[in-house]
C-alpha cells in the first residue's frame, strides 16, 4: 500500500484514501509524477505568495550620534544649516515630502523633515518623527548638497548626483512601504528576485568620479533585502532612465498613499505596470 501522507503538500488538497485505493498502480504512478511536476513549479514561482514585515523596524535599532564636538560634525551642521535656508527657496523642493535620518558612523546625527519648501534640520533623532529614508552622511555629502542648492535649481548633472546619493535609501523605502504588508492585493504580483540599473547614456560623473547605480532586491522568508550591485541571475532586470526612476518612486512612495477611488487606483496600477514592463531588459527563461 502506498503511503498517502505525501498528499499533504501545502499547494494540494488532501485526496481521500478510499479514492486512492481504487486507483490502479500505473494510474497512481502517473498521478505521483504529475504532482511532483506541480511541486517543482511551485518551488520556482516568480511572484511572491507571502509578504512579511520585519518584527523590528530599522529605525528602532539605530542609536543617536553623540560626538557633537567632532570637527566633521561641526562642519556638517554648519553646511546643513546653509542648505536648509537654500532649500526653502528652491522650486525643486515643492513636491518633495520626506523624513530623513542622516547617519554618521551608523548613528543618527541629524533628522531632516521636508514638506515642500518647509524644510527643518534637527540634531539627532527628532521626537515623534519616523523616517521615510535612512542614509549615510559625510561632510563631503553635506558640502555637495549645499553646493547643489546654491542657485535654487537643479540641472540634469546635479539630479544625477542627488540620485546617486539617494538611490539605495529610496529603493529600500519602496520595498518597505506599509501598504505592501497590510493588504493581500500585492500577493502573487511582486517579483521575489529582481535587479535595478539606472542608465547613464550622458556619461554623468559623481563630482568627477565614474559611478554606477545598480541594486539587487531579493525576498527571503517574505521579507525584502536590498543590496548594492548586481548579484546572481534574477527573475527580471530593469534598466531605467533618471526620469523613469523618479517616476517609479513617485508612484510607489507618493501617489499610492493618496486617497483614491477604485478607478483611480486601477489607473495608477496600470501606469506602474506599463512603466515596469517598458523597463524590463532581461527575464529568466523558465518564466
Amino acid at each position: 500500500m502506498v503511503d498517502t501522507r505525501f498528499f499533504n503538500h501545502s499547494n494540494l488538497k488532501f485526496i481521500n484514501v478510499k479514492i486512492m485505493r481504487k486507483l490502479q498502480k500505473p494510474a497512481l504512478l502517473g498521478l505521483l509524477f504529475i504532482l511532483l511536476l506541480i511541486g517543482s513549479r511551485c518551488s520556482s514561482r516568480r511572484h511572491l505568495t507571502e509578504l512579511r514585515r520585519p518584527d523590528i523596524s530599522i529605525e528602532d535599532t539605530l542609536k543617536e550620534y553623540t560626538h557633537y564636538d567632532n570637527l566633521d560634525f561641526i562642519q556638517m551642521d554648519s553646511l546643513l544649516k546653509s542648505a536648509e535656508q537654500r532649500a526653502r527657496k528652491s522650486e525643486f523642493m515643492k513636491n518633495i515630502s520626506e523624513r530623513i535620518y542622516l547617519l554618521v558612523d551608523n548613528k543618527v546625527a541629524f533628522t531632516v523633515t521636508i514638506n515642500g519648501q518647509d524644510v527643518e534640520v534637527s540634531i539627532g533623532k527628532r521626537e515623534g518623527v519616523s523616517p521615510t529614508l535612512i542614509m549615510p552622511f559625510t561632510a563631503s555629502i553635506a558640502k555637495n548638497v549645499n553646493d547643489v542648492l546654491a542657485d535654487f535649481k537643479l540641472d540634469q548633472a546635479e539630479i544625477f548626483n542627488v540620485c546617486h546619493v539617494v538611490f539605495m535609501p529610496c529603493l529600500k523605502r519602496m520595498y518597505s512601504m506599509p501598504y505592501l504588508f497590510e493588504t493581500k492585493m500585492f500577493k502573487g504580483k511582486l517579483d521575489n528576485y529582481l535587479q535595478f540599473v539606472i542608465k547613464n547614456p550622458e556619461g554623468f560623473t559623481y563630482h568627477g568620479s565614474d559611478v554606477t547605480m545598480s541594486a539587487t532586491v531579493v525576498n527571503v522568508d517574505g521579507m525584502f533585502l536590498v543590496v548594492q550591485g548586481l548579484i546572481g541571475d534574477p527573475d527580471i532586470r530593469l534598466e531605467l532612465t533618471l526620469d523613469q526612476a523618479i517616476e517609479l518612486y513617485r508612484y510607489i512612495a507618493y501617489d499610492a498613499l493618496k486617497e483614491q477611488s477604485i478607478g483611480e487606483k486601477l489607473i495608477l496600477s496600470k501606469k506602474y505596470s506599463t512603466l515596469v514592463n517598458d523597463c524590463i531588459v532581461y527575464e529568466r527563461e523558465w518564466h
